[in-house]
């Protein structure tokens, strides 16, 4: 299926997700990592939190870049696994007062799985994931607040 921004932002205004901001769905509680650590380190980090990448800060906290399950395996066949990790620093990024359209269409034409959201200042503040533009997709089709809670793991 071929997926174009008119059809998105058409889609997007008629349910109202044009509307509805990022800060109300994203993950806070994040996992990161800090620009010294080990590629073993980082690899013990996502597969204990179940998690496929992390956002990568520096001694004050700023985001700095971001590191993926793919980055960690080629480093990992191809690198000293005491080596520090060697993340992408050139990074797409979202503001928490974006809009789900925004972010739906962002996630998708650059086809990455998910997006840190960083205040004014680089500080991250959460993570917006493909998962959980899904979740608020589907909460927002119940009209019954018992069932809005639903949340795909």
């Amino acid at each position: 299926m071929n997926i174009n921004e008119n059809n998105l932002t058409k889609q997007a205004d008629d349910d109202e997700l044009g509307s509805t901001t990022v800060d109300r769905f994203m993950t806070i509680e994040t996992i990161s990592l800090n620009e010294s650590t080990t590629i073993s380190t980082a690899i013990k980090t996502l597969k204990v939190n179940k998690i496929s990448g992390a956002p990568v800060l520096n001694s004050k906290g700023e985001l700095v870049g971001i590191i993926s399950e793919y980055d960690l395996m080629i480093q990992a066949a191809t690198s000293d696994h005491k080596s520090k990790i060697k993340f992408t620093k050139n990074i797409y990024s979202l503001k928490p007062d974006n809009t789900l359209k925004e972010a739906l269409i962002q996630l998708l034409s650059k086809k990455v799985k998910r997006m840190p959201v960083i205040s004014n200042k680089n500080h991250l503040l959460g993570i917006v994931s493909r998962l959980d533009i899904l979740n608020a997709l589907i909460n927002k089709h119940f009209e019954d607040p018992t069932e809005r809670s639903l949340k795909l793991k």
